[in-house]
C-alpha cells in the first residue's frame, strides 16, 4: 500500500507499507528486500530470515512532489542469482 504521510503542499512524504515473511532456513544475505523509488534506494529490509514463519510489517518512506514515481520492490540478496532480480 502506498499512502501520503500527512497532508499539505509538495514536497510530501509518502509511505510504502508491506508485510514480509521469513524465508525459513536462509540468512539475510539470501533474503534481503530493497525498495527503490525512481532508481534510488529508499529502504532495505533484512528481517526476512529465521527458523519460523513470522509475518512482519515493513515501511519505506520517501519524499515526492505528487507526480508520477516508479517504485520497485526487489530482492537485494547477495547470495541469489543476479538474473533472478
Amino acid at each position: 500500500m502506498i499512502c501520503p504521510d500527512g497532508s499539505g503542499d509538495p514536497p510530501r512524504k509518502y509511505l510504502v507499507k508491506m508485510i514480509t515473511g521469513k524465508d525459513i532456513g536462509y540468512d539475510a544475505y539470501a533474503t534481503r528486500i530493497a525498495v527503490y523509488v525512481d532508481n534510488t534506494l529508499v529502504a532495505r529490509f533484512d528481517n526476512t530470515r529465521g527458523s519460523a514463519l513470522n509475518w512482519q510489517h515493513a515501511v519505506a518512506r520517501f519524499t515526492g512532489n505528487a507526480g508520477r514515481r516508479t517504485i520497485r520492490i526487489v530482492t537485494d540478496a547477495a547470495d541469489r542469482c543476479q538474473s533472478a532480480r
